[in-house]
């Protein structure tokens, strides 16, 4: 496997292998995050691209694939890899190749859209958590594969509410994906429903037709329930995790 270094001349790298058989995408941005972190290694043939994103406790599995044929490269780290669909066409070829790999399905979650305006409240309470407070949170209440986050370097923003002893009682990510999580002795007081209505207020200042989205495992009924409350429904796309 190889470090990539250069942005260009990896997007170039990536752009000549099609998608016709891929398990995820990568924005721009993110792409030069991770080479600027040296977070992104790949191995590239004629028929396959493989690209590890170095994680906290796991990589991130994402292929590219010419030909069916191809075999993943040896990698002694424990892999995550996520399939992102819409309901009605699951990416079943993908989804093989990674079962005929030795992966295993672990979850599947639903992305979620507020289909109707949300009436946001005040921010009084809420606060900004630091990466270190934001990771340490995380870490507390997931598994590392269980939310697509990155590295704690790689945090881009957090708000919290915190306890009476200045410690935060739960936070809410807001990076590629939302995320909430809640100490457990605080969970079932109201606080990751005050920080969903604190993110919807700033996401309706800046602007105000705004759409709100989050992914929710299947398995969360507590988050499932928070966000029907809240107006959610899903809206098609789902993403499954497999695991090697």
């Amino acid at each position: 496997m190889t470090i990539a270094t250069d942005y260009e001349g990896f997007i170039k790298l990536l752009r000549s292998y099609p998608r016709a058989m891929s398990n995820d995408y990568y924005l721009p941005s993110w792409i030069f995050k991770m080479i600027e972190s040296r977070k992104l290694s790949y191995s590239a043939s004629e028929d396959a691209l493989f690209l590890f994103e170095r994680r906290d406790g796991f990589t991130k599995l994402v292929f590219h694939l010419i030909g069916g044929a191809s075999e993943l490269p040896p990698c002694e780290e424990r892999l995550a890899s996520y399939l992102l669909y819409r309901e009605n066409s699951p990416p079943k070829a993908s989804a093989d190749w990674l079962l005929g790999g030795g992966f295993r399905h672990v979850s599947t979650s639903a992305r979620l859209i507020a289909k109707k305006p949300i009436v946001a409240d005040s921010m009084d309470g809420i606060e900004d958590a630091s990466a270190d407070e934001t990771y340490e949170m995380m870490r507390e209440c997931f598994d590392a594969t269980d939310v697509d986050m990155p590295d704690s370097e790689l945090f881009e923003s957090a708000i919290c509410v915190r306890t009476d002893s200045g410690k935060p009682a739960g936070v809410l990510y807001c990076g590629r994906t939302q995320v909430v999580a809640v100490a457990q002795e605080m969970r079932g007081m109201g606080i990751g429903r005050r920080l969903y209505m604190a993110y919807a207020a700033m996401k309706l200042e800046e602007n105000k037709n705004a759409i709100l989205r989050a992914w929710v495992n299947l398995d969360n009924a507590a988050s499932l329930a928070l966000h029907t409350r809240l107006g959610f429904c899903p809206d098609g796309a789902l993403a499954d995790l497999y695991e090697k």
